[in-house]
Parts: C-alpha cells; sequence; structure tokens
C-alpha cells in the first residue's frame, strides 16, 4: 500500500524525476562534475526515505547514505 503524500511531497518528487530525466537526456554533453558523481542529491535521499516503510530497509538506506557505502557493501 502507497503512503498518501501531500502536494507539495508529490510535486517535490516530480520535479526530482524531471531533473534526472533532464541529465540523461542531455546525451553527449560533459558530465558537470566528473563521471565518478553517481550519488543521489540530498532532495533525492529525503524523499526517498520518506516512501520507505521497513524500519530494516530505513536502516540499511541510511547507513549507506551516511557513510556512502555501495550496494554490495551494505
Amino acid at each position: 500500500m502507497l503512503p498518501q503524500l501531500t502536494f507539495h511531497e508529490i510535486k517535490g518528487i516530480l520535479s526530482v524525476t524531471y531533473h534526472i530525466k533532464k541529465r540523461r537526456l542531455r546525451g553527449n554533453a560533459p558530465p558537470k562534475y566528473g563521471s565518478l558523481n553517481k550519488g543521489f542529491s540530498e532532495q533525492e535521499v529525503r524523499v526517498f526515505f520518506r516512501v520507505i516503510e521497513d524500519d530494516k530497509f530505513r536502516l540499511l538506506f541510511g547507513y549507506q547514505a551516511q557513510l556512502g557505502l555501495r550496494i554490495g557493501e551494505v
């Protein structure tokens, strides 16, 4: 079951997905910060954590976000 989101949360999610899609559609434009920057922005992390309901996953993804761990390291 999906959580009930406010209008502003939905607007934030749509904004984040729009910017991600926009970045991917740029094509052959050189990366702004180099090719290693593949992490989430702070706003993307906040939106992601709002929709996680399971405490176990919240803990695992929290460690990953705070410590900069890759998925295999978690």
